[in-house]
């Protein structure tokens, strides 16, 4: 059980790693990397509902995921904002507006 929880946490860091901190000029592979990101964490969430780390992540960093969706294209909003609903039922409303606060592309 102890490992099982340490590789959750090494999954989450490296999703977190990969959402946030994507140091990349190319857009695309940007946009990829965060969609595949979203989806380990919506994973890890499905598992463990009540991860500590995943509520921390997002009690932090919900702002600046909105910002980063914010200028996304209108699919790809909407599916983002499908998945972070669910693993952070907390911040739905910051995520619902993330197409009234879309730059749109």
């Amino acid at each position: 059980k102890i490992m099982k929880k340490v590789l959750v946490n090494l999954r989450l860091k490296e999703s977190v790693s990969l959402l946030i901190d994507v140091d990349e000029n190319d857009e695309d592979y940007k946009r990829t990397a965060r969609e595949k990101a979203l989806e380990e964490l919506r994973k890890i969430y499905r598992e463990n509902p009540n991860a500590f780390l995943l509520k921390l992540f997002f009690d932090s960093k919900s702002t600046e995921i909105t910002n980063i969706y914010s200028e996304a294209y209108p699919n790809e909003q909407a599916r983002i904002i499908k998945t972070l609903v669910e693993i952070d039922p907390s911040n739905s409303s910051l995520y619902q507006a993330i197409t009234e606060n879309s730059e749109g592309r």
